[in-house]
């Protein structure tokens, strides 16, 4: 079992990153702070957030944003332990 955390342990980590950051932006988007990015797709992905916050509301969409990077991290962990090839 050892063996396996150290082949998968760097995958496992690094997509428990991504997903703490998306339930960070979530956090924040809860609390009502505006997205912002300066040029290109970190700017187009500030206005779709913004967008949602407009549209369902800062909580709804900050909590809904939350509760998929939740899923998600514990969805990628699973299937990165589970996954036969290494």
């Amino acid at each position: 079992m050892l063996d396996k955390l150290r082949f998968k342990g760097p995958q496992m980590i690094a997509s428990s990153l991504f997903f703490t950051f998306v339930f960070y932006v979530g956090s924040r988007m809860s609390h009502g702070e505006n997205m912002g990015g300066n040029r290109g797709i970190m700017r187009w992905m500030a206005e779709a957030l913004n967008f949602l916050s407009d549209t369902f509301g800062a909580m709804q969409a900050g909590y809904t944003i939350m509760a998929i990077a939740l899923f998600g991290g514990v969805f990628a962990v699973a299937w990165i332990w589970r996954d036969p090839h290494f």
